[in-house]
């Protein structure tokens, strides 16, 4: 991965080409600009804010979540199960039997205990507008994509305006522009995914998503800061 040192000049901007479209004849570019980390946490608190609710979640909320969920419905197995989800944060969890059961126990969890399915909302929630968020933000310009920025009074890219735009084309450049905020680039997710709603790996700030239970981890990576 390279290394881009974000810069503090608003007017700053690089081209992003997705890595799997590199090389090819009128391939989309779109220049993305990194801004100074004033406007960074500006983003971040737009996407906290009441409009979005869709701040960062830290891994210790959701694993404190599960816990207070498992306490609450597990009756004579919760022992059992926190020692479970326990030894998964810690990346020790390595049978099989005992993986899945985790996994159902973590999806029971996030379906019928409220706190824990407030973060998970709110989880796909950021994972889902993110993107969006910080494309409007910091792209300045594209080319050989269809139609054209529109800017609002805010100066940023009228939302409204982009749906003329490839949705996987938006996600991607979106997730550039998000990480170039933190000095990030060349993210290793420019590779075309394998089918269009595979976006669990959108940052290297940003684990997959545990909803489902797909991860024995569930709770050690915290959504992009």
């Amino acid at each position: 991965m390279s290394i881009i040192i974000a810069s503090t000049a608003a007017s700053a901007a690089e081209p992003f080409t997705p890595k799997w479209l590199e090389g090819t004849a009128g391939a989309p570019t779109f220049y993305i600009r990194a801004g100074d980390i004033i406007e960074r946490q500006l983003m971040e608190a737009e996407l906290s804010g009441p409009a979005y609710n869709a701040g960062e979640i830290w891994p210790w909320e959701k694993h404190g979540a599960l816990i207070d969920g498992i306490s609450a419905f597990a009756g004579e197995d919760t022992a059992h199960l926190i020692a479970l989800a326990e030894t998964s944060v810690k990346g020790e969890l390595v049978d099989p039997a005992e993986i899945q059961l985790l996994q159902q126990v973590t999806q029971t969890i996030a379906q019928h205990f409220p706190a824990y399915r407030a973060l998970v909302e709110r989880e796909e929630r950021r994972r889902a507008i993110l993107p969006m968020v910080a494309f409007c933000r910091y792209c300045v310009d594209w080319e050989n994509v269809e139609g054209r920025p529109v800017r609002g009074i805010s100066g940023q890219i009228d939302p409204a305006t982009l749906t003329t735009v490839d949705p996987l084309l938006l996600r991607v450049a979106g997730m550039e522009a998000y990480d170039r905020q933190y000095g990030l680039s060349a993210r290793k997710n420019s590779d075309a995914p394998l089918k269009s709603g595979d976006d669990q790996e959108t940052s290297p700030l940003a684990e997959p998503s545990e909803t489902d239970g797909s991860s024995q981890a569930s709770d050690t990576g915290k959504t992009p800061a």
